[in-house]
């Protein structure tokens, strides 16, 4: 039988190791952001846990033979799917686990092939269910015996703001939140600190000059968890970008390096970009070969393959020569 044992994600494995006891033990020693961080990272568990046993649900009445009728109902703006099994289901489960645990499933589309496998896996997610219900039930008790703290959440957009509660006259029914646990039992001037001009001038009504200053943004100070990573990977391949293109650039900061060439009209010259070593060097070698007018510019573009290479304009001149040569002799 091949039932997937439910298990913490990451983000849930980190904030239950940070606590000082575990969840159902004595929290005396826990802070606020440690207690909310496992609540805000458990209840996510427990929302994830409670769609996959919806879709094993499924799949145990697919199992026994059972199919919904599927149809569209709704005005035309605002349709939406209702789904109806033939039976509740409490007589399907009860069907269900009155069959052997070896009858073929009648389901050909899950991994669970028999009855038993998709009866067993649904238990296992009601066990899992139990077991996050149990450790929140501690963590919000403490939460009730400190007598509560303060919490903070943040518009989970760009810019978003960070408010002292989801019910914020400046936001919407539908508004997404994010939970920055790492703001719990914090001040308000804490909260300002962090977030400056991201803080709801409503919600904080007594530090509206401090929240208007010009201040910097602790962006970390105010994210979830995962926001944090999120941020960190993009930086660091923001950072692996801009060292690739210095690498493979031709001035110090990896920005193109603009010449102006002579062209078939004079006053309007070619404005040539030059975002490569490679690209440098061969349009270095074109101005040469050509001379004449092109020659101040095939200097410039020389000296700054010389300060690329770490040598000097000589020395680059003398390594290009006999390209520049083919070049002209090919004009």
């Amino acid at each position: 039988m091949t039932t997937a044992t439910p298990a913490y994600t990451a983000y849930t494995v980190r904030a239950l190791d940070a606590l000082p006891t575990d969840p159902t033990g004595d929290l005396s020693a826990a802070t606020p952001a440690q207690i909310d961080e496992a609540i805000r990272t458990l209840r996510e568990e427990d929302a994830r846990n409670g769609a996959r046993l919806n879709a094993a649900a499924d799949v145990v009445r697919r199992a026994i033979g059972q199919r919904p009728d599927e149809r569209r109902e709704g005005p035309p703006r605002a349709r939406h799917t209702v789904v109806e099994w033939p039976t509740s289901w409490e007589i399907a489960w009860a069907t269900a686990k009155a069959l052997p645990v070896d009858t073929p499933s009648r389901d050909g589309y899950v991994t669970e092939r028999t009855v038993g496998e998709a009866v067993a896996q649904v238990e296992a997610l009601v066990a899992f269910s139990a077991h996050l219900t149990r450790l929140l039930a501690a963590l919000d008790a403490e939460f009730d015996h400190r007598g509560g703290w303060a919490r903070y959440y943040r518009v989970a957009n760009t810019g978003g703001h960070v408010h002292t509660t989801t019910s914020c006259r400046n936001t919407y029914a539908g508004t997404a939140w994010t939970w920055p646990t790492q703001l719990s039992g914090a001040t308000h001037a804490d909260v300002v600190g962090a977030a400056g001009r991201f803080t709801c001038l409503t919600c904080f009504p007594n530090v509206r000059a401090e929240i208007l200053a010009d201040r910097p943004i602790h962006e970390e100070r105010f994210e979830t968890a995962e926001q944090t990573d999120a941020r960190m990977a993009r930086e660091t391949e923001a950072a692996a970008r801009k060292a690739e293109k210095i690498a493979k650039g031709i001035t110090p900061d990896g920005s193109p390096l603009v010449v102006y060439a002579p062209s078939w009209r004079p006053k309007h010259p070619e404005r040539v970009e030059l975002r490569t070593e490679r690209a440098a060097e061969l349009r270095y070698v074109e101005f040469a070969a050509r001379g004449g007018a092109h020659a101040e510019v095939a200097e410039t573009v020389l000296a700054a393959l010389a300060a690329k290479r770490g040598t000097t304009v000589e020395a680059q001149r003398a390594a290009l020569a006999a390209k520049v040569a083919r070049k002209a002799a090919q004009n």
